[in-house]
């Protein structure tokens, strides 16, 4: 039987966050709710892990058609999966972004940690699977060949010899610094987690795509959600907001220059609780093709390995 046009099926809004398959929301057990319910992480622990990775691997610019180079994703409350985009230039940015490395002579220690506080994998069959020593949280990244995240990792290794923190087996002192110190910040790491799993809504209509998520606490803790080609406001806002398939935070402020923005950009405020704010802007830049060659991004994705 056909699925229903997008916007009137059950699962169309979560689809539009994940980019999971109809039938696999079908499936789901009973105990995961209503099929467009999207779950949150079930521990700080695991939010904090989603969020820490959302905000190194947003850095991924503008050259990827999927918003951080994500096709799919699958969330349940103590774990989430991400597919990545099966390109080499996608994977060697994930892995370069993520896996932490330290500089000893760099002063303060929170300043001394590239990547990931904490971050260690391993490789299974058709899977990387990141976690932290001493907690529960897991993210497992699907979706192309693991032999590409152990090749720069190998190489950061040699570059960094004593200094690749993710081949110890526990944390180092330095990343323990950065991790307390992080967590001490008033940003609540529940906002990145649900921002990342719901990442997907920010893909536009073309083929062109530029999401960025970061932080700021001046006049007050802000979380901005950037697109360079992103949706209708009609069409993302609701998924940031009215549950059971957004997460609950209220609309405050919006102007709108859809469909055609031009020179004008679209903006959203959007009240999380607790003090935080999300702002959302999509800066209709009118791209219809990524700004790089996939060709190119990819025979230049291992560049630095020796």
């Amino acid at each position: 039987m056909a699925i229903p046009p997008l916007h009137q099926h059950p699962t169309a809004a979560r689809r539009r966050c994940t980019g999971e398959s109809h039938q696999a929301l079908q499936t789901l057990p009973p105990a995961d709710q209503a099929p467009e319910f999207i779950p949150a992480a079930s521990s700080t622990v695991q939010a904090r892990f989603e969020s820490d990775i959302a905000l190194r691997a947003a850095s991924i610019g503008g050259i990827s058609p999927h918003p951080l180079g994500i096709v799919a994703l699958h969330p349940t409350p103590d774990r989430l999966t991400l597919r990545l985009l099966n390109e080499p230039y996608v994977i060697s940015h994930w892995a370069q972004t993520l896996l932490p490395t330290t500089d000893p002579d760099t002063s303060p220690p929170v300043d001394a940690v590239s990547g990931v506080a904490g971050l260690r994998y391993r490789l299974g069959a058709n899977t990387v699977h990141l976690h932290r020593p001493g907690t529960p949280a897991r993210v497992d990244l699907t979706g192309f060949n693991p032999r590409w995240w152990q090749r720069v990792a190998r190489s950061l290794t040699e570059l960094h010899l004593d200094t690749a923190a993710f081949t110890r087996p526990d944390w180092t002192d330095a990343e323990h610094a950065i991790h307390d110190h992080v967590a001490g910040r008033p940003h609540d790491p529940r906002i990145g987690s649900a921002l990342l799993r719901r990442i997907r809504a920010t893909a536009g209509p073309g083929r062109a795509n530029g999401t960025d998520l970061w932080t700021t606490s001046l006049g007050g803790i802000q979380w901005t959600l950037e697109t360079t080609d992103g949706p209708l406001c009609t069409d993302i806002l609701p998924l940031l907001s009215q549950p059971p398939t957004g997460p609950g935070w209220q609309l405050t402020a919006h102007q709108c220059r859809c469909p055609h923005g031009g020179d004008f950009s679209c903006t959203a405020y959007l009240d999380a609780g607790a003090g935080q704010t999300v702002y959302y802007t999509n800066l209709h830049w009118g791209r219809t093709e990524p700004r790089h060659q996939f060709a190119e991004l990819n025979r230049t994705a291992f560049r630095f390995l020796p």
